[in-house]
C-alpha cells in the first residue's frame, strides 16, 4: 500500500468537502456531509491510484489551498481584526 497516496486521498478528501461546505446553502446539515465523506473519499482514491500525477497535484492543490485558507488565513484576519 502507498501511505503518501493514502495520506494525499485523506487530505484531498476534508478539503474537497470543506470546499463544497462553502458553495452550498448554509441550510445543508452537517449530517449529509457526514453521509457523502465516504464516497467523496473512494472518487478521491480513484483519482489518486488512476489518474495521471497532473490531475492529482490539481486535486490536493485544491484542497491545500482550501484547508490552508481556512486554517492560515482565517485565523490571521481573526487574531488582527482584519476582514
Amino acid at each position: 500500500m502507498d501511505w503518501v497516496k493514502v495520506l494525499a486521498v485523506a487530505v484531498a478528501t476534508v478539503g474537497w468537502i470543506q470546499w463544497a461546505k462553502h458553495i452550498l446553502p448554509p441550510t445543508v446539515p452537517s449530517v449529509a456531509y457526514a453521509i457523502v465523506m465516504p464516497v467523496v473519499a473512494v472518487g478521491m482514491g480513484a483519482v489518486f491510484f488512476l489518474t495521471p500525477s497532473w490531475v492529482q497535484v490539481g486535486v490536493l492543490a485544491v484542497s491545500l489551498g482550501q484547508v490552508g485558507y481556512e486554517t492560515l488565513i482565517q485565523a490571521v484576519k481573526k487574531f488582527t481584526g482584519v476582514s
